[in-house]
């Protein structure tokens, strides 16, 4: 497929709904992010940005076209390379939505391997997650296996397990598109938008074709 199918169907697939200068900072990053080597030589679409990738016909007409509109817009800049190569940027759907879930003992043990039911599941000071005096978790492992909207705030011992309570949707590093779309609504643009996630990031002219 094209580069430009790519992005377009990458954009639809995390916020069609999305201003259309958060559309344009996030189809750089998705193009910078084609080229990074987060996996090896495994190709982009086995490994991420496929949940909606050819299938944008889902979403309104009206988002297609906004989509489109965004990656023809940004498709002039591109995201400098550092010396040392590109590096994976992340970004997740974010926000403050307030979210609760509980997962009992034996869920928690089957979905994370443990050989018996916990007893104990607390959020330690620097992020980790801690089942014993053995057992700490990174904060991502544990969102992923229990199948959590995010990173939890706050963990709570209950009778029938654990109850879980946290913000947004997604790991929480990186672009937090929720409120860049928000930031745009209010006037920022694409710049600003990736200048608040990475201020170090450095946006460049794109090469002419060919070159």
């Amino acid at each position: 497929t094209s580069e430009r199918a790519y992005v377009t169907s990458s954009l639809l697939s995390e916020l069609p709904e999305g201003h259309l200068e958060l559309l344009a900072a996030l189809s750089l990053v998705v193009r910078h992010n084609r080229l990074a080597r987060r996996h090896g030589d495994r190709p982009p679409c086995d490994t991420t940005h496929c949940n909606l990738f050819g299938q944008d016909e889902k979403v309104s007409r009206e988002a297609r076209a906004r989509a489109r509109q965004a990656v023809a817009a940004a498709a002039r800049f591109e995201i400098a390379a550092p010396e040392g190569g590109r590096e994976w940027l992340p970004f997740s759907l974010g926000g403050r939505k307030e979210w609760s879930e509980i997962r009992t003992r034996a869920t928690v043990a089957e979905a994370l391997g443990l050989g018996s039911e916990p007893t104990r599941l607390v959020r330690a000071a620097d992020g980790a997650y801690e089942l014993g005096p053995a057992l700490r978790l990174r904060c991502e492992v544990l969102r992923n296996q229990l199948h959590l909207p995010s990173c939890p705030d706050e963990v709570v011992t209950t009778e029938a397990g654990f109850a879980f309570r946290g913000n947004g949707e997604g790991h929480g590093a990186g672009l937090d598109l929720t409120s860049a779309s928000a930031a745009a609504a209010e006037g920022a643009g694409f710049r600003a938008l990736l200048a608040r996630a990475w201020p170090d990031l450095q946006i460049v002219p794109s090469p002419p074709p060919g070159r």
